[in-house]
């Protein structure tokens, strides 16, 4: 799946189950990612976010496939469960910029865990 290059925006539930997804290319433009967007997206093993990116909404990868991720400078807060149940998840970097992980979030967890 390729967004339009003038794509800012990924709404709540977009990819809400799409089991077969694989592989995204994201705009450069892209400003934020709704809630749960990616939500059991378990083919999905990699995603580049852009910088640019502010916002991640809670649970935008719960489920997912992910293997590692790279959160832009441009993300200041993590909200609850953005990673929850991400079982193949293996590394997460962050940039500078992040100053807020969300309360109760699972991804808090994993990051104390994996020093």
């Amino acid at each position: 799946v390729t967004l339009g290059k003038n794509v800012v925006g990924i709404s709540s539930s977009a990819f809400y189950e799409c089991k077969k997804l694989q592989e995204i290319n994201l705009s450069d433009c892209l400003l934020s990612i709704g809630s749960q967007a990616f939500y059991r997206t378990a083919e999905l093993k990699n995603i580049h976010l852009p910088e640019g990116l502010s916002v991640i909404g809670s649970k935008a990868f719960e489920e997912s496939g992910l293997e590692e991720i790279n959160i832009p400078g441009t993300v200041s807060e993590l909200f609850a469960g953005t990673f929850s149940y991400c079982s193949s998840l293996k590394k997460i970097t962050f940039n500078e910029g992040l100053e807020k992980l969300g309360s109760s979030s699972r991804i808090t967890i994993f990051i104390f865990t994996s020093f």
